[in-house]
């Protein structure tokens, strides 16, 4: 089996998938992908940017999702910015693509993931996180590390949700 495929998004809405309609995601999408070589020597390539997003009740100006995979290789980063605030996430790690078809990350890495926030609104998360959490709001401000190699896991920074509210469905275990 070879193929390769290619996206290519002008105004699409958000709204229009019923998953992300489900968890109150609207906004339009713009962008291209290109998944290349499946088969023999997949290369996945793409940027994504959506404008106005809306996710529950928060604003976000623009979202901006790149990915690149290659050679055994991802990097991929997510920009969210809003009026007042913004995230900025990167991740890097070892990719193995299953009979050149199905990528998959090595239970024993490389990862490495970062994050940096600055007042960036934590409702903008809730539906991700709408199983466990009823309520989540405020400004969150850190920077997070999280690093797989070998099989041993580090994980290192500081983050301050401030002004804000949490209200776990049922109790956390941690």
């Amino acid at each position: 089996l070879e193929g390769s495929l290619k996206l290519r998004a002008r105004g699409f809405r958000l709204e229009s998938v019923p998953t992300l309609a489900d968890r109150q995601f609207r906004g339009l999408v713009n962008g291209d992908v290109a998944l290349d070589g499946l088969g023999y020597a997949p290369k996945l390539d793409g940027e994504l940017t959506v404008h106005g997003l809306e996710v529950a009740q928060a604003r976000v100006e623009t979202a901006r999702l790149a990915i690149e995979a290659e050679h055994g290789r991802l990097a991929s980063s997510l920009t969210v910015r809003q009026t007042d605030g913004y995230l900025d996430a990167r991740v890097e790690a070892g990719l193995e693509w299953q009979q050149n078809l199905v990528p998959k990350l090595p239970a024993k890495g490389p990862l490495v993931a970062r994050a940096h926030a600055k007042s960036f609104r934590a409702a903008v998360l809730q539906p991700l996180v709408r199983d466990t959490v009823s309520k989540l709001d405020g400004r969150i401000d850190g920077n997070v590390r999280l690093d797989v190699r070998g099989g041993k896991t580090g994980v290192g920074g500081k983050v301050e949700l401030r002004e804000g509210v949490i209200c776990a469905k049922r109790h956390i275990h941690m």
